[in-house]
Formats: structure tokens, C-alpha cells, sequence
């Protein structure tokens, strides 16, 4: 979970969850209020966990062979969403805030 710069307190599992949905990277720390930002390199990250992976399972669905393994599209269709919600359920762990707003690149 990430922790605060400024007052050194941890956030809870249900604030970094909430709070990672903004369009902009500034996050308000529940304690103090100070503004805090998503670090470049979780950025990358998340980029990477959001977009990327589900890409790939898609990529590999459309590879294998559905008949081969006897498995329904519907049932690996289903996968593919319950592996992106556990993603989405996953991110705060990785979350990491600092005091100013990084660049990307």
C-alpha cells in the first residue's frame, strides 16, 4: 500500500483502490490532505498490468485453437474478464506516491 510522504501514514486497501481511478495522477492523502502523485514508474506499471497483459490473453485466445482444447468462447471470454477484474483488484499493492508529479518519459 502506498504511504503518504508527507505524514508517513499508510493507506488503506479501499482509499488507493478508490483513488486510482482519477484521470489526473494527484491523490489527496486521507490524513493530511496534502496532494500526493503516482510515481512515473508505477505508471509504467500500471500501463503495463491494464493494457498490456489482457492484450496478450486476447492475443493468445485468438492463436489457440478453440476446438483443440474443447473449450467454449463464452467460458474463455469469461476468463479474460475475471483475469482484468483481478488485475484492477491487485493495483493498490503496487501503488507508489510521491510529493511531486513525474514525467512519464
Amino acid at each position: 500500500m502506498p504511504t503518504c510522504q508527507v505524514c508517513q501514514r499508510e493507506w488503506t486497501w479501499k482509499q488507493t483502490f478508490i483513488r486510482q481511478f482519477r484521470f489526473n495522477h494527484r491523490m489527496t492523502c486521507p490524513s493530511c490532505g496534502e496532494s500526493q502523485y503516482i510515481s512515473a514508474k508505477t505508471r509504467k506499471k500500471m500501463i503495463g498490468y491494464v493494457i498490456l497483459i489482457p492484450f496478450i490473453l486476447m492475443s493468445l485466445m485468438a492463436i489457440i485453437d478453440v476446438t483443440v482444447i474443447n473449450i467454449s468462447p463464452g467460458l474463455l471470454y469469461l476468463s479474460e474478464v475475471c483475469v482484468f477484474a483481478i488485475l484492477i483488484f491487485l493495483l493498490p499493492f503496487f501503488i507508489e506516491i510521491t510529493n511531486t508529479e513525474e514525467p512519464l518519459w
